[in-house]
């Protein structure tokens, strides 16, 4: 089993910041990390990605969770249901360093700490590599909206529904 590497952010950095929902009953608030390992709700294993994160985009899970909405979350937690980012420490069978990614998956933003932050560790598994030809900020617009559409038309497709 591979040990985590504790990542520590450059000496004289100010930390990172994340939009953190502590409680239900809580008002979200931006705190400030020194290190990942602090965040409210890391993935748990060992196949995590550190990722920069560029791009959040609010969705309605995203609303439901920042008002509190019952059984939608395990706080404390980072909301962000999905990002958009760029690997910087990568963990076996993942992206490499450098690699630019999208996370619309798993659970991101409700039991493991979401998008809405400058850094995110994420389950491997849950990264899928941007194709050089969409940009950050198209991959986030099309999100877990465009990801769910998509789904809809695969199914249409496959189980009839579709007509020409």
């Amino acid at each position: 089993m591979m040990r985590l590497r504790r990542v520590v952010l450059a000496r004289g950095s100010r930390g990172y910041r994340a939009l953190v929902k502590r409680s239900a009953d809580a008002t979200a608030a931006i705190e400030t990390f020194d290190e990942l390992e602090s965040s409210p709700a890391p993935p748990r294993g060992d196949a995590t990605s550190i990722v920069r994160v560029r791009y959040s985009s609010l969705n309605y899970k995203d609303g439901l969770v920042l008002s509190g909405a019952k059984g939608v979350a395990k706080y404390p937690v980072v909301p962000g249901i999905n990002l958009v980012g760029e690997v910087m420490i990568d963990a076996p069978f993942g992206p490499p360093r450098g690699t630019r990614v999208v996370c619309v998956n798993g659970a991101l933003g409700q039991t493991a700490d979401g998008g809405y932050a400058e850094f995110a560790r994420v389950a491997t598994p849950d990264l899928t590599p941007l194709p050089p030809t969409l940009e950050d900020v198209d991959a986030a617009a099309i999100g877990t909206a465009g990801f769910t559409a998509m789904q809809c038309v695969l199914h249409l497709e496959r189980y009839g529904g579709m007509t020409e």
